[in-house]
């Protein structure tokens, strides 16, 4: 018997809180907390909106092409996200490791 479920049935998007931040404005605001891009840390900023454990998963970048890295992240601590990455919690259907190697081993196609 399969089984198949959508990812927002075995997971949690927290899109809606992601700040993008530009470049003059993380400029204003370095300290010690990562901010995340689409494919990991691009910059560190005085100020965080994710405390915990996420998936980061890049939305848009060279790489969901290429495959040359990582198409997730596992991000823990305290962190800022731009809206290039997808930020993903696991719920009690799902563990977010799992998350994390099945997106990782999933071969994308663009369209």
């Amino acid at each position: 018997m399969e089984s198949q479920r959508e990812l927002g049935e075995i997971s949690v998007n927290l899109d809606n809180k992601r700040v993008p931040l530009s470049a003059k404005e993380r400029e204003k605001m370095k300290g010690i907390y990562p901010y995340y891009g689409a494919q990991g840390i691009i910059d560190h900023i005085n100020d965080y909106i994710f405390d915990g454990t996420y998936l980061l998963v890049a939305e848009d970048d060279e790489n969901l092409k290429s495959h040359k890295e990582k198409i997730a992240t596992i991000a823990k601590g305290k962190f800022w996200v731009n809206n290039h990455a997808h930020i993903i919690s696991n719920n009690e259907k799902n563990d977010l490791k799992f998350l994390y190697y099945f997106i990782n081993t999933v071969m994308y196609q663009s369209t």
